[in-house]
């Protein structure tokens, strides 16, 4: 198991150009399971976290696919498909009305740890069941509704409220947080709902929140007039987390 594993490790590696000089562990032998290696961790210092305390910062690695204002409650998956807020998160929150969003596509390569954007503490989660569809570019582009089809994770954050979609895909083995463990094995076909208000877990920008096994995209959802992205965001650009993503307008 140890030699088929390293194999595959080392075989995926060349195929997606897989910078493991970043890795907290850079000999793949000593990676126990391909997942291990999948979802292991960057060697401290490797991303900054801008310093800025009234910016969101990108939660992940990956490439933007998606972002702008959600109109009439309507998202952009893709040039001619839509979805709607209801069936991403489902209910049709108000406060997300005419707000905004932004979708990154975490490619085979990416760092698949997930961080906060801002600070805040977690007051609902809700697992969707569904589909394990292929979430890159080209299957966004033909596949109806695809996120509010494929299993997912929303996470409702309070103090400066934002939901952060966490969207499985093809072969995800699993999503996990840093406060619940293995939520897709647990909870596989089920919908459930946590509500966490009488429980303290917040957590700070920058933070560690939760991880893919494989396949994955994060979508983050801001009310009303609560941001406004930086100018070098643009779709089709590369990003790191930590980058700075947009701005908190004056107030928040």
């Amino acid at each position: 198991m140890g030699f088929l594993t390293t194999l595959l490790i080392n075989m995926f590696i060349k195929r997606y150009n897989v910078n493991m000089a970043e890795s907290s562990i850079q000999d793949v032998k000593k990676f126990k399971t391909f997942n291990e290696f999948f979802t292991r961790k960057l060697k401290k210092d490797s991303r900054e976290i801008s310093c800025l305390d009234d910016y969101f910062i990108s939660p992940c690695d990956g490439t933007i696919s998606e972002f702008g204002t959600i109109k009439r409650n309507k998202l952009l998956q893709a040039k001619n498909h839509n979805y709607t807020i209801e069936s991403l998160i489902g209910e049709n929150d108000e406060e997300y009305n005419d707000g905004s969003y932004i979708t990154i596509y975490l490619s085979p390569s990416d760092y698949h740890r997930v961080h906060m954007p801002q600070k805040g503490k977690i007051e609902r989660m809700i697992f969707f069941p569904g589909n394990l569809y292929s979430v890159s570019p080209s299957t966004t582009q033909h596949i109806p509704e695809l996120f509010a089809r494929n299993e997912r994770l929303v996470c409702f954050f309070k103090n400066k409220d934002f939901v952060q979609v966490l969207v499985g895909a093809t072969i995800v083995g699993s999503i996990e947080t840093v406060w619940e463990k293995n939520i897709s094995n647990q909870y596989r076909n089920k919908f459930n709902i946590h509500d966490y208000k009488n429980e303290n877990i917040q957590l700070n920008r920058g933070d560690e929140m939760g991880l893919f096994k494989l396949g994955s995209t994060v979508i983050l959802l801001f009310p009303k007039d609560k941001i406004t992205f930086e100018d070098n965001i643009k779709n089709g650009c590369k990003i790191k987390m930590g980058q700075p993503i947009a701005k908190l307008r004056q107030g928040d």
